[in-house]
């Protein structure tokens, strides 16, 4: 329910270039919120700023804990992801869940094309002890180049 339209905007933010320079982690947040509260199965079941584990994730779906962040010091790829798990995981386990969902938003300046989107959708595990905690993660490609500047 949760994972289709999100992966779905990831799709639309490169096609249509979505975020066309470097973006707030809180324009990114009122972006995606706006995006998943216009999808049927979603709507009003999105929560904002619930606090789980003495800390306030971003936003939630029934439980399940979504962290957001907002990148624009390099590109990145899935792997460099891996730095925000912890903060997601932490928040899934402090829910009583095992799952959570991460969207980074790569909004740096870009020199190449954009990688495909399924490279940009991954399972980043947390580990604790014999517990594992699995974060959804997807990385978004914003600020895109224009293709011409790139035969330059």
């Amino acid at each position: 329910t949760l994972l289709s339209p999100i992966a779905n905007y990831a799709g639309q933010v490169v096609q249509d270039n979505l975020y066309d320079g470097v973006v707030s982690e809180t324009e990114f947040q009122k972006r995606i919120k706006a995006f998943l509260r216009s999808q049927p199965k979603i709507g009003n079941n999105l929560e904002e700023h619930p606090r789980a584990g003495g800390g306030i994730a971003d936003l939630s779906f029934k439980g399940i804990r979504l962290e957001l962040k907002s990148e624009s010091k390099k590109p990145l790829v899935l792997e460099d992801c891996r730095q925000f798990v912890g903060q997601a995981a932490s928040y899934a386990v402090a829910s009583g869940k095992r799952i959570a969902v991460l969207c980074v938003l790569d909004c740096s300046e870009k020199d190449r094309a954009p990688f495909p989107i399924e490279d940009g959708l991954g399972i980043l595990m947390d580990q604790q002890g014999s517990s594992t905690t699995f974060v959804i993660t997807v990385l978004l490609q914003g600020n895109l180049t224009r293709p011409s500047n790139l035969s330059r």
